[in-house]
């Protein structure tokens, strides 16, 4: 097996010589329940791979995207990543939003030593050599959103989500800050993906005199329930929610619900005044007209992308292992503000901004960190072992 798998390190070496192209592979939901949120990522990856080649590519060749569907599915996602592997010779993935995606495409990777680059804010509790996060992790969005909420004077918390991996492990962390608080959990519902907002569930958010509503829903289902409070006029000015999935950009899908006064915490909004943010939506408007809104995992795609071919370039190789080793000392700047890779953990560290939407149904950055955050991917008040114990319990219920 040693002597077939040289071979084929040989082999790939030998296409990557003399092909003229660099390809990677890049793996969303263009259809199923996350489209509305994952399908336009591909553009992210694009306008990167646009500006790195007219800049001479990587490695003097131009990069290559190859584009696939994962329909919303995990299952589909690792497969397609192990046929991008071996069969297309990608030299790097860049895939997923929901947990559940990732989770799937994680022993593929490791499986085969390829490297893989994830977008979306996430639950943390995870490390893996072979993939880098550049999303935020709880202590860089959900532990200081609740801070800011306590500052606001909110006590009584709603607790609402998909049901699946990231919202179950989120609100453990969620519930567990909110209770060190002295405050109070006042319902926790969890909606399969497709499903209705039932009425009993709005009625218990009332009922229960909720302050405010934390939302972890993900994906098309977001406009559900955001429908759903709307008619009940359950709105930012009565009961506002706290989402850690809503942009901009999902704002705009949602044209005809006014959300005036609820909350969104990210590391970036499109608001943003920094030189870097004003020139990358220049460029964007110029060549990418119909992209009107972006959130924070569009332009943690576009950064991934750069971050990995200056890691090739610096390296002048595309070995995973030397990449990787490279990757670890990446800084620089962005329409964010500035990033590092964390070379621990392989995650960023990173701002937090905490938006609140406006009368004309757009975020307002109204906090965000001076500084930048360094990712805790365990949060510290339990050991490894004992959030291992918890994912395990949650994975198999």
């Amino acid at each position: 097996m040693k002597k077939v798998y040289f071979i084929g390190l040989i082999f790939f070496s030998f296409q990557c010589r003399f092909n003229s192209t660099v390809k990677i592979g890049v793996i969303h939901s263009l259809s199923g329940v996350m489209a509305s949120s994952e399908s336009y990522l591909p553009y992210a990856y694009q306008i990167a791979a646009d500006e790195i080649n007219r800049k001479g590519g990587v490695l003097g060749k131009k990069i290559e995207i190859i584009l696939a569907d994962s329909n919303s599915k995990p299952e589909t996602a690792a497969m397609l990543a192990e046929k991008m592997i071996t069969q297309d010779h990608v030299s790097a993935l860049f895939a997923c939003w929901t947990s559940t995606c990732r989770k799937a495409l994680k022993p593929v990777v490791e499986k085969y030593n390829s490297i893989l680059f994830y977008p979306v804010q996430y639950e943390g509790l995870e490390e893996s050599k072979n993939i880098f996060y550049t999303g935020s992790v709880p202590n860089q969005q959900i532990i200081p959103a609740i801070k800011w909420m306590n500052e606001f004077g909110f006590k009584r918390y709603f607790l609402i989500g998909s049901d699946y991996f990231f919202p179950r492990l989120a609100n453990i962390i969620t519930r567990d800050v909110i209770i060190s608080n002295g405050h109070q959990i006042t319902g926790e519902y969890y909606i399969p993906f497709n499903n209705k907002i039932g009425r009993n569930i709005i009625d218990e958010i009332v009922k229960n005199k909720s302050d405010i509503i934390i939302n972890t829903i993900n994906g098309e289902d977001n406009i559900e329930f955001f429908r759903a409070i709307d008619t009940l006029k359950i709105n930012g000015n009565k009961i506002p929610v706290l989402s850690f999935s809503i942009s901009d950009y999902e704002l705009d899908l949602m044209k005809d619900i006014s959300r005036e006064g609820d909350y969104s915490v990210w590391g970036y909004f499109q608001i943003l005044e920094n030189k870097e943010n004003q020139e990358f939506l220049k460029v964007l408007k110029k060549d990418y007209p119909s992209i009107k809104k972006i959130s924070e995992p569009f332009l943690m795609a576009y950064i991934s992308l750069k971050i990995w071919a200056n890691a090739v370039n610096y390296t002048r190789s595309l070995n995973t292992n030397e990449i990787i080793d490279n990757i670890q000392y990446e800084t620089m700047s962005s329409p964010s503000g500035p990033v590092a890779i964390d070379g621990q953990s392989h995650h960023l560290w990173k701002k937090v901004y905490l938006g609140r939407v406006n009368a004309q149904n757009h975020m307002e950055v109204v906090k965000f960190s001076n500084n930048l955050i360094k990712p805790v991917v365990f949060p510290v008040y339990k050991t490894k072992k004992e959030w291992g114990k918890i994912k395990a319990e949650i994975e198999y219920r």
